[in-house]
């Protein structure tokens, strides 16, 4: 089975915008980035590389 790399793609971007809009409204709406919306923000890309990883293997089998 061919991997789907421009699924992967488009699921990866929309998780890192995801994030970046996150932070935007943290550091703009909020004005409350800290240790705890960094953390958040990590947690979600660290969870979007794994799954991408996860799809990326799954496709490989």
């Amino acid at each position: 089975m061919p991997i789907p790399y421009d699924q992967l793609y488009h699921y990866l971007v929309a998780q890192v915008d995801d994030v970046i809009t996150y932070m935007l409204n943290v550091m703009t709406v909020e004005q409350a980035a800290d240790y705890d919306h960094m953390r958040v923000a990590v947690e979600k890309l660290h969870a979007a590389l794994n799954e991408c990883e996860e799809r990326y293997l799954a496709a490989e089998e």
